[in-house]
Parts: C-alpha cells; structure tokens; sequence
C-alpha cells in the first residue's frame, strides 16, 4: 500500500508527484503560449500549474497512487444473504 506521508513532511512519492505537476504546468504554459492567449505570467503560471494539478490528479487513483487501477476488495466475512 502506498504510505502518504505525515503532516508537515515530504516523501520520495511527494517529490514525484510535484515534480510531475511542475512539468505538467509547463506544458500547459507551452500549450497557451503557442495558442497566442494573451496574458501575463501573472495570471496563465496560476492557470497552468491548476489545471496541471487537476491532469494529476486524474491519473491518480483513490488509495493516491499514480497511474495504477482502483484496487477492490471483497469481504468475504460479511452475509449479505442475511435481513
């Protein structure tokens, strides 16, 4: 299992996953500048780096591992037979 890391502290993982977000910003900086949208870096870096959280953020799944299927489990000690 994918081990989140404590509050105030980094892991390997968050290194990763804000490098990825960081390149992924860039991108979408790239993508809007070849566009010719018209803005300063003030407003499209904000822009790039959500809508770059959000691509991540899509491609992770709910236990917060990235580019990995849902994991489902059955429990197998409930009767669901049973009123």
């Amino acid at each position: 299992m994918l081990k989140l890391s404590k509050l105030f502290r980094l892991n390997r993982n968050d290194y990763a996953k804000g490098t990825l977000v960081a390149a992924l910003a860039a991108v979408v900086k790239l993508a809007f500048d070849s566009l010719g949208i018209p803005a300063g870096d003030e407003i499209i870096t904000p822009i790039a780096a959500g809508i770059a959280y959000l691509i991540k953020n899509l491609f992770t799944n709910s236990s917060g591992k990235l580019f990995k299927k849902e994991e489902y489990y059955i429990d197998n000690t409930k009767d669901y037979n049973e009123n």
